[in-house]
């Protein structure tokens, strides 16, 4: 098995299980009987409300909760609201979110259940090579997706906000650079 290097290491994310409270103080603040309020983003394939059971994650969160003996109802919102709402308690669980310690300041992590990895997404016309972070200089790296904080420090780095991996790849098709 080939062992990832330093930089592969340091790209490799995952997608955890967010539960604000453990989840027997998200119980103990809802009333007897009323189901935990479960929420994430659209992010295909892990969430989306056009696949079966809103996705692979939202399926994961709701069928462990119902194992559990919690019942639930899922709402998909915007990102950042997802996370904000869930953070000030108007919703129990957000599905799928990246781990930060920001986040982890307000909220209590489960153990990974999906992993998956950044990509670098081009048009097959531009001349593009990232070999470290500072080749980004100048492109258009979206905002709000957990990136490590040594991601954000090149100088000449274009943050832009986004509302779904759809949009960037229609940005990037019609030449956004």
């Amino acid at each position: 098995m080939k062992k990832e290097s330093k930089r592969d290491c340091s790209l490799r994310k995952y997608a955890f299980l967010l539960v604000v409270l453990a989840l027997g103080l998200a119980v103990g603040n809802t009333t007897a009987g009323e189901p935990l309020r479960v929420t994430a983003s659209v992010w295909p394939p892990y969430v989306d409300g056009a696949l079966p059971d809103q996705g692979l994650a939202m399926s994961l969160v709701t069928t462990a909760l119902h194992r559990a003996g919690y019942e639930s109802v899922a709402t998909l919102e915007p990102w950042p609201y997802a996370l904000e709402a869930t953070i000030t308690g108007d919703y129990d669980v957000l599905a799928s979110v990246w781990h930060t310690d920001e986040r982890a300041r307000d909220l209590t992590f489960s153990q990974p259940f999906i992993s998956n990895h950044l990509k670098l997404i081009k048009r097959r016309d531009r001349d593009i090579a990232v070999r470290d972070v500072s080749d980004l200089k100048g492109l258009r790296v979206v905002e709000d997706y957990a990136y490590t904080e040594d991601a954000y420090q090149p100088a000449g780095l274009r943050l832009v906000a986004s509302g779904s991996v759809l949009d960037n790849l229609t940005q990037a098709k019609a030449g956004a650079r």
